[in-house]
């Protein structure tokens, strides 16, 4: 459970509108229930860090494009954070924080569950 600073600094990082109980949580379910975000998060965690084209590889059905916003996307939640690659130029790698961590932990389970229900 998040506690409640926490709660208000990703409640700020969202752009949410109000803070009720529920509203928050279906906001942030919103946000996030995403299977791009689940899947590009699933590669950092199990590659990381790992660089932009690798992730692309990884998931060969997302295109370049939905990747591009769905990491600026997790990055602004603050799902991930991205750092340059020395003597890479513009190159960077992909880390997940602790709250992107958490995130993938829980929806993790959804996907076990989807893999479940299809058997």
């Amino acid at each position: 459970m998040i506690d409640k600073e926490k709660q208000k600094k990703l409640y700020k990082s969202l752009g949410m509108k109000s803070f009720r109980e529920g509203d928050f949580a279906i906001e942030v379910m919103d946000k996030v229930s995403d299977k791009w975000m689940l899947l590009i998060s699933e590669m950092i965690f199990l590659r990381s860090p790992i660089r932009y084209m690798e992730i692309s590889r990884s998931i060969p059905s997302i295109s370049l494009r939905m990747l591009t916003l769905r990491l600026k996307q997790m990055e602004e939640i603050g799902l991930i954070y991205k750092e340059n690659i020395e003597g890479g130029g513009a190159q960077m790698q992909y880390y997940l924080t602790e709250l992107g961590v958490s995130y993938r932990e829980a929806f993790s389970q959804a996907w076990i569950w989807a893999k479940n229900i299809k058997q």
